[in-house]
């Protein structure tokens, strides 16, 4: 039946009524609930009862008691049927599914299916009850560590796509960040959206970026947006009216490769050309030598920005780093000492023992899949030495290839070539 019902078999019949899917849906949905069968089967057995002596009140006085009566009965059942046993979204669709008939069907306020349609609505929460496609997504116990961490990082690459779960799940981060903004007053607070254009980029989630932006700073806290493209700005009506009217800093780094299509930026940021000058400085000058990692950057707080150098330590370097061969050079020590702080500590060491750039310690380790050791050290001074002058990596990744051997191979039995 449900398949002679589905809409999708009866996409041109003028006869066609939807509301038959669902009630057959509905009953098929409660024969195979055992609970709700039995439900369903006692309520049966009431409704054709027939045969039961009701005894008329004699008096007003006896009415009205018997009325009264009946009424507190009736509120105990209704009481006994909406406790919630659990605070979960099962418990939530249970109290809509015993409540809302109630109350859609109050004499006083009548709510008419066109207005709102229960059997819609319940069929489309399925999916996140108990033994749906999600059913564990919205019911597991509520993590309130989340509370007490200084720091909390939310992966949402698993679910950008999924049109169900993904804006769940950014309302979820919102309300945590909400919460954690309002209860914690005696803390420093603070959101970083980094790439994250697809969530705030709709009317739901705007409507919230634009109440925290005017709101973080009554509860010592701070919003901050990142962003590499420049159509993330431009394009974004959410970020346009939400976001920049409500920033009093900004802070852009190297915009050379934006220099020629910058009018749009210093427009939307109110950047006179004075400021545009300091701008296309960053990174041009020549103050690097002597220095370790070294970036500049442009702050603007209010009218007036200027540029600033940001001078970190290799071991700083190294923690934040986002390139994938120096964090696996660094989990490769990680892996062999077994504790971060340590793990830094020996690679600054073996750089200067190695007396080489970064770059090149990194490409070793990640070829020997280990920490620096004299052997490897030893094995790199006489490949320099031997080809002085030209690519040593590409050379030892041609004889790896040649020998089909591995790097360690190639290492232990020392075959590579004399020039």
């Amino acid at each position: 039946m449900l398949k002679f019902y589905h809409p999708d078999k009866n996409i041109n019949n003028p006869e066609y009524e939807s509301e038959n899917f669902y009630k057959v849906y509905e009953a098929y949905d409660t024969l195979n609930d055992e609970e709700r069968r039995k439900i369903y089967n006692e309520t049966q057995l009431i409704l054709i009862k027939s045969n039961d002596i009701i005894k008329q009140p004699r008096s007003s006085e006896e009415w009205n008691e018997s009325f009264r009566k009946a009424i507190i009965r009736k509120i105990k059942e209704l009481e006994e049927k909406l406790i919630i046993t659990e605070l979960s979204f099962n418990g939530f669709y249970d109290y809509c599914d015993q409540f809302l008939p109630i109350y859609l069907n109050n004499k006083k306020h009548h709510i008419i299916e066109k207005e709102f349609n229960l059997r819609t609505f319940l069929f489309v929460l399925k999916d996140f009850y108990k033994g749906g496609r999600y059913g564990t997504t919205l019911n597991e116990s509520a993590d309130n560590t989340l509370f007490d961490e200084p720091f909390i990082v939310f992966e949402i690459d698993n679910v950008k796509d999924n049109p169900k779960l993904f804006p769940i799940v950014t309302l979820i981060i919102m309300d945590t960040f909400i919460q954690k903004m309002r209860l914690r007053k005696d803390r420093r607070k603070a959101l970083i959206i980094e790439e994250a254009w697809k969530a705030i980029a709709s009317k739901l989630m705007g409507g919230y970026i634009l109440y925290l932006y005017k709101t973080v700073r009554k509860f010592w806290g701070e919003a901050v947006v990142v962003t590499q493209e420049l159509d993330d700005i431009i394009g974004n009506a959410v970020v346009k009216d939400s976001i920049i009217n409500n920033s009093d800093t900004f802070i852009l780094l190297d915009q050379t490769k934006f220099k020629d299509n910058f009018d749009r930026i210093a427009a939307l940021l109110s950047l006179n050309k004075v400021e545009q000058n300091k701008i296309f400085t960053i990174n041009n000058l020549n103050n690097k030598f002597g220095r370790s990692r070294f970036k500049e950057f442009y702050l603007k707080r209010g009218s007036k920005g200027e540029v600033y150098g940001n001078e970190v330590s290799l071991e700083q370097y190294l923690t934040y780093t986002t390139e994938k061969p120096e964090k696996s050079a660094v989990e490769y020590y990680v892996h062999q000492y077994g504790d971060y702080d340590e793990a830094l500590r020996r690679i600054v060491d073996d750089l200067k023992i190695f007396g080489d750039s970064l770059e090149n310690l990194v490409s070793l380790v990640n070829l020997y899949q280990n920490p620096l050791d004299d052997k490897i050290n030893s094995f790199y001074k006489i490949m320099k030495k031997q080809h002085k002058g030209k690519n040593v990596f590409k050379i030892i990744s041609q004889q790896l290839e040649d020998r089909n051997i591995s790097f360690s191979e190639l290492i232990n039995k020392q075959q590579y070539e004399k020039v």
